[in-house]
């Protein structure tokens, strides 16, 4: 296994030197680096290359540009050392593109080890699934019962899906599975630093569907930075580990939460056909351009179509100046049946019409082979939403869409 190590510490160096020999690994002198060459190091070194240790000094600004850059160019597998005292600090080289984070101050061998063994068995975080986020802009639009839908759906076509439920506190996903997990959310978050690949696919709770699901507590932790830390590495772990995954999230508008979005490949905005929402959806869009959340992996979902008083969906076509491709009608007996039986719809009432609205998202989301190009058309179908956004920004909501509904 080939190591670089980035530092501009020699004393740090030298640890970890020493640390990687005692289990009988090593870093020649040649593949030790200062924080600024570590990019173009790393990118001459190519496929020999396996692992990189970046070493946080006071100036962690330029290891972290490093890092985000060498993430966006290579699946090179990154381990960062530095204060563990510090949790922005963890948070920090987390959302800069890190995948593991070792306590300068702890027992460099052990820690060392249990990575780098890990990382030779292939689990060190190789991209390979695509995960899937569904949010909303707002409070029932109905983000829960599409996620275990289409979880569904997917466990289906594909044999297998995982679905995450990433709301500690009001989650509902064991409720619509009629499941009584072991394991929970809390239990991950409450032990990160144990959390690896056999602890998390433990932690899941099987449905005869194929399903498998993470469910939260009804309970949340007074843990400061757990779910900070917690929700990043379970979708890092899941995406090495399975092909497919929906992620059930409450969206916040803290930077470190969304941020979990950036590490799924498709993101599903789940909004209701009322003025409350569409205000809420501007707001949310441009607040995930900012966070550098592309256009290209957002797909908008206007959910119960049909429902009394609604707005039209030409009007909404004409304020977002893109059409709403994704839809979900308004079946309020099928939809509350299955909730209150514990039960896919999907599955129950498979020719209703909620169900082929949920085989179509799947098909955008998760295209079967030769369909690729058609998804990417659909993938494409928001790319210039920001600027269209942002032209009108001067202009409110309201006035945009003064006319009176009927």
């Amino acid at each position: 296994m080939s190591i670089l190590i980035a530092s501009d510490c020699q004393a740090s160096v030298v640890r970890l030197q020493q640390a990687l020999t005692q289990f009988g690994k090593n870093a020649p002198p040649d593949q030790v680096v200062s924080v600024n060459h570590s990019l173009s190091a790393a990118m001459s070194l190519g496929n020999k290359l396996q692992l990189i240790v970046f070493v946080l000094t006071d100036d962690r600004r330029r290891a972290f540009q490093q890092i985000h850059s060498l993430k966006s160019q290579s699946r090179l597998a990154v381990v960062v050392m530095g204060p563990a005292i510090d949790p922005g600090c963890i948070l920090d080289a987390l959302n800069h593109g890190a995948d593991h984070f070792i306590d300068q101050d702890g027992d460099l061998v052990g820690q060392l080890e249990h990575y780098v063994r890990r990382h030779q068995r292939g689990s060190a975080f190789p991209v390979e699934g695509k995960p899937i986020a569904i949010i909303s802009p707002c409070g029932g639009s109905g983000v829960s019962v599409i996620a275990s839908n289409l979880a569904a759906i997917l466990a289906q076509e594909h044999q297998d899906c995982v679905l995450m439920d990433l709301n500690p506190g009001r989650g509902d996903q064991a409720s619509l599975f009629n499941l009584s997990p072991r394991h929970c959310l809390n239990d991950i978050c409450e032990n990160l630093e144990s959390l690896d690949q056999n602890i998390l696919d433990q932690s899941l709770t099987s449905h005869r569907s194929g399903v498998r699901v993470l469910a939260a507590n009804e309970e949340v932790l007074d843990l400061p930075h757990a779910y900070d830390l917690g929700f990043r590495k379970i979708c890092r772990l899941a995406k090495s580990m399975y092909p497919r995954t929906v992620i059930d999230h409450s969206l916040s508008s803290r930077e470190e939460y969304a941020g979990i979005l950036s590490e799924c490949d498709s993101i599903l905005i789940v909004i209701r056909m009322d003025f409350t929402s569409l205000k809420n959806l501007e707001y949310l869009l441009i607040h995930l351009e900012n966070l550098n959340i592309s256009m290209d992996r957002i797909h908008l979902v206007a959910n119960r179509i049909g429902s009394p008083h609604e707005l039209p969906l030409n009007r909404i076509k004409s304020f977002l100046g893109r059409p709403i491709q994704l839809t979900i009608p308004d079946s309020p007996h099928v939809v509350n049946v299955s909730v209150n039986c514990g039960t896919p719809a999907v599955l129950e009432s498979s020719g209703s019409e909620f169900a082929r609205s949920i085989r179509k998202i799947a098909e955008t989301v998760c295209p079967v082979a030769g369909d690729v190009e058609g998804a990417r058309k659909q993938l494409n179908v928001f790319r210039f939403l920001k600027s269209k956004l942002l032209a009108r920004s001067s202009s409110s909501l309201d006035q945009r869409m003064a006319a009176p509904v009927h």
